[in-house]
């Protein structure tokens, strides 16, 4: 048995919405010769679950190493520290930006209907949208749509805290931000 370890967006899918059916055929006919399969995605894992269906029993590692699934059991490997999280609430708040803050399962977020994260959100509806108040524990935070300056600038900020990995996209505006040393694939033979 071999474990084939695949990333979604941009390797499997091209649109952030579906693979290509001759793609999951393939994948699936791994399965059938008794590899081990396992997605890793920047997504949380309720997000990464509509767009890989028929694999909902796969290993999936989501919020890039944050979250790790096995058998449908969601479980937070790194969440963001509470205090880093309070500080982050704090920037949020201060300079009124637009966010999404993943839970283990639910989120919070303040996104305009025009971005194109907004339709990527829990896309099958799995969740619950709560209050940014009712996030007790965070395990990924994505600013949104800012100017470049200001990512720049909150970027250094808070990639200074020890406990924050900040991820800059170039020309998108957005930082996702998550405990420090998050990376997928992660290694969980704990767990499997």
């Amino acid at each position: 048995m071999k474990t084939f370890v695949f990333d979604v967006d941009g390797t499997l899918s091209f649109d952030g919405q579906t693979i290509a059916a001759e793609i999951l055929a393939s994948i699936q006919a791994l399965v059938e010769r008794g590899h081990r399969i396992i997605f890793a995605s920047a997504r949380p894992i309720r997000d990464l679950m509509p767009i890989i269906p028929g694999f909902k029993h796969a290993q999936l590692i989501g919020a890039n190493g944050a979250l790790v699934a096995q058998n449908g059991r969601v479980e937070v490997v790194a969440p963001i520290q509470t205090a880093d999280f309070h500080r982050l609430r704090g920037v949020i708040a201060q300079a009124n930006l637009d966010y999404v803050v993943d839970g283990r399962w639910n989120y919070a977020a303040r996104v305009t209907p025009m971005h194109p994260l907004a339709q990527r959100i829990d896309p099958a509806h799995l969740a619950q949208r709560v209050s940014l108040a009712e996030i007790t524990t965070a395990v990924k935070v994505v600013l949104l749509g800012l100017p470049t300056r200001q990512a720049a600038d909150l970027s250094r900020t808070l990639a200074a805290r020890k406990g924050l990995a900040v991820v800059s996209y170039a020309g998108e505006g957005n930082l996702d931000i998550t405990a420090q040393n998050i990376k997928k694939p992660r290694p969980w033979s704990t767990w499997a």
